[in-house]
């Protein structure tokens, strides 16, 4: 609900206590962290999504994320 509404950081706290109960929290919280922005988060989220993902998604998403990570760390 929280993430609906927009209202992210305060979701978040939410989707990181579903990781810890072993829930499939770890997507959704890395795509949480991206549109927020956090694009650190989002890779260590998406390098466990990685591990067992069987479409191949999380892959894609988690190299994603690293391109924009070396854009913004080279830009910087």
């Amino acid at each position: 609900m929280l993430t609906k509404q927009g209202r992210l950081d305060q979701a978040l706290p939410w989707w990181e206590k579903a990781v810890e109960e072993g829930d499939q929290g770890n997507r959704l919280a890395g795509i949480l962290a991206r549109r927020r922005g956090d694009l650190a988060v989002a890779e260590k989220y998406f390098e466990v999504v990685a591990d067992w993902d069987s479409d191949g998604s999380a892959r894609t998403t988690l190299q994603e994320i690293r391109d924009l990570l070396r854009q913004v760390n080279h830009q910087h």
